[in-house]
């Protein structure tokens, strides 16, 4: 009789639930050994920025049917989505997109005019955004459906999430929360944002907003940080508020700290904050200081907190895969 090797469990302590993304991440590094550098040639940024010296970045993202859209979605945003995903991780490097690759895990019972309708709005988006298609992979699957999409770019002087130190200001773009409604499907990836502030003396770091800032701004900071973040500064998109409204069970302010996929730049600052709300070029984005970077008082401080009334603002975690 020939081995089997199981790929999955019923019991949750030999799943990969059990550790959750974060964790998992960490294993995998440990795993590829020699194989992954470091960042940012490797995993923990973004983007990976190519080992060639000439500025080249890469990245890549996934587009799952029944998590990141349902049937309510037209095919053509859904095309959209698994580019402008790409699109906003390059946004955080200050980086142009080039060239793509795409991957499609397809059920033989795909319909026809709903895959024509996905592909010519993904290759609109992609036109739109100055960058091509140039290959990619098909596989069938027996149930479900998904894509990934590889996006390679380039940038003069990629912006990573590493540098943010005592003193500097935390910005972010646009409004924050709600996005389930309508705006994970209908986002604008701030690539031309993104490439201004790569070209700033100030500028130290850089993240795009997936899984909320809750969980995305630690992975700015070092263990001995914390963030001062003042709530009521927090631009909140309506969508958030009318969820508080309509009996959500959070606050309009928490619900821009975890929802995610707001796919906004969220990044520090080592200037004059009133002199980057001068210079900033964007009048229909939005920027807005929403506190600072301060020394950590102890490891047992929290991460990110609230000075007005020094409320701890992580036990509302943002999102988290595998969870």
């Amino acid at each position: 009789m020939s081995a089997t090797y199981p790929l999955f469990s019923e019991h949750k302590e030999e799943t990969i639930a059990a550790w959750g993304e974060v964790q998992l991440l960490g294993y995998i590094r440990e795993w590829l050994g020699d194989a992954t550098p470091p960042a940012p040639h490797g995993m923990g940024d973004d983007t990976a920025v190519l080992p060639d010296d000439a500025g080249n970045v890469i990245t890549t993202d996934s587009l799952v049917f029944g998590r990141h859209f349902t049937t309510a979605l037209p095919p053509e945003l859904a095309g959209e989505k698994l580019l402008k995903r790409n699109l906003s991780d390059i946004a955080a490097m200050g980086a142009k997109p080039t060239v793509a690759v795409l991957a499609g895990f397809f059920p033989a019972n795909l319909r026809q005019d709903w895959l024509q309708r996905f592909t010519e709005g993904l290759g609109r988006c992609a036109v739109e955004w100055g960058t091509r298609i140039v290959g990619g992979d098909l596989a069938q699957i027996n149930a479900g459906w998904s894509a990934n999409l590889t996006l390679l770019g380039h940038a003069a002087r990629p912006v990573l999430r590493t540098g943010a130190g005592i003193g500097d200001w935390i910005f972010v773009t646009g409004q924050l929360g709600g996005s389930i409604v309508s705006w994970h499907a209908r986002f604008t990836p701030r690539l031309k944002e993104g490439q201004w502030l790569a070209q700033q003396p100030e500028i130290v770091s850089m993240i795009d907003l997936t899984d909320g800032i809750a969980k995305d701004l630690p992975a700015l900071m070092t263990p001995d940080q914390q963030a001062l973040v003042n709530r009521s500064d927090l631009p909140l998109r309506l969508e958030a508020k009318e969820q508080e409204a309509g009996g959500s069970g959070k606050h309009a302010w928490q619900h821009a700290l975890t929802d995610g996929e707001d796919y906004e730049l969220l990044f520090t600052w080592r200037g004059d904050a009133t002199e980057l709300r001068e210079r900033w070029p964007f009048t229909g984005t939005d920027l807005t200081c929403i506190g600072r970077i301060e020394e950590r008082p102890s490891p047992d401080a929290p991460l990110l907190l609230d000075p007005m009334d020094e409320l701890p603002l992580l036990k509302a975690s943002g999102y988290e895969h595998f969870r």
